[in-house]
């Protein structure tokens, strides 16, 4: 069974989560313009009062005095369903006082049937209910006017928001990207020498094959006993361009069948395949020699110590901590110039 790149399974789950924000983006602007969805219907039963009334007025006839009324109460009770009383419009109405004129002109209506009942209606009557229906029909404007401003805001914020949750997503996974490259990637991105990932996976194809074939196998470290203080009192451009001059002049004293490496931040490694205790020891010697004479190409004044390890079969200490331990004994070599 193939083992899962959870790698490559979050990106991608980041990328749905990327194209899910599009429709999520068009699902917040139907809500904001679901308040306007009926604000036609209101403004066409609006238009029905103002054309219906002047019928009922000088109309004789009580069979269509009484349809023009049935039609005029059905459209009040649309416009007090769809628009007063609807739960998205109550901050509006609040806001604009709309709901009093809509009672007052529904009061002018009813006053005004009574009137026509009694056959008794007057001037006055008609008069404040072409008042109350103008009245009513410019505050609906006003509001309907208000509603679609509102409901824009929300559609370029919601727009905004999409676009920066995008763009922040696409940020973040070129970073976690990066850090995946840098993380599976073989070499330390500064140095360029291999990494401790590498190392670790040759030390012990290395370590197997001097087992399986009975060969020597040896291991020299170099430690920068001073890194701390350099990383502090240098910028980071200086600094890491020190660091690579170093990492150049030990790297380029071993063989190619050698494998050099960046361990720590502050350690450098060789393994060396067929190097016995005589060899490396030789070798640290010359190692010394070699960073003592290359003191023109590093500018500042580097510390650093070198130890060196014999893998031994029998021995219950990996070859790089006996490494490390045998750093101890060995005195500190001062590399390049004065900070």
């Amino acid at each position: 069974m193939l083992k899962k790149d959870w790698s490559v399974i979050k990106i991608t789950l980041l990328l749905y989560f990327v194209v899910l924000l599009l429709p999520l983006n068009y699902y917040f602007a139907k809500e904001s313009f679901g308040t306007i969805r009926n604000d036609a219907r209101v403004m066409n039963n609006i238009v029905l009062l103002s054309g219906a009334l002047p019928s009922l007025i000088i109309s004789d006839d009580f069979d269509k005095r009484d349809a023009i009324i049935k039609k005029i109460d059905d459209s009040f009770q649309i416009i007090e369903q769809v628009f007063i009383k609807h739960p998205q419009n109550r901050e509006y109405i609040d806001l604009f006082g709309a709901d009093e004129i809509y009672s007052s002109l529904r009061l002018s209506y009813e006053k005004l049937k009574v009137s026509l009942k009694n056959n008794s209606s007057t001037k006055d009557d008609i008069s404040a209910l072409n008042q109350g229906i103008t009245l009513f029909s410019k505050t609906t404007q006003e509001i309907m006017s208000y509603k679609i401003e509102v409901a824009l805001d929300k559609f370029y914020i919601s727009i905004l928001i999409t676009m920066i949750s995008i763009i922040a997503l696409v940020f973040f996974i070129r970073i976690y990207m990066k850090l995946q490259l840098l993380k599976h990637t073989v070499h330390d991105h500064i140095t360029w020498l291999y990494n401790k990932k590498y190392f670790e996976g040759i030390l012990k194809n290395a370590t197997l094959l001097a087992i399986r074939q009975d060969r020597s196998l040896s291991l020299l470290i170099l430690v920068i006993s001073n890194y701390d203080d350099l990383q502090k009192s240098l910028d980071k451009k200086s600094f890491e361009k020190n660091l690579k001059e170093l990492a150049a002049v030990f790297s380029h004293f071993f063989r190619q069948s050698d494998t050099v490496c960046r361990i720590e931040e502050e350690c450098f490694a060789s393994i060396m395949p067929d190097a016995t205790s005589t060899n490396i020891n030789k070798l640290s010697s010359r190692l010394k020699q070699e960073l003592e004479s290359k003191h023109s190409n590093i500018s500042c004044k580097v510390n650093v110590r070198i130890g060196i390890a014999t893998f031994n079969n029998e021995s219950a200490v990996s070859l790089l901590d006996e490494a490390k331990n045998s750093i101890q004994a060995c005195n500190t070599i001062a590399v390049g110039g004065i900070l």
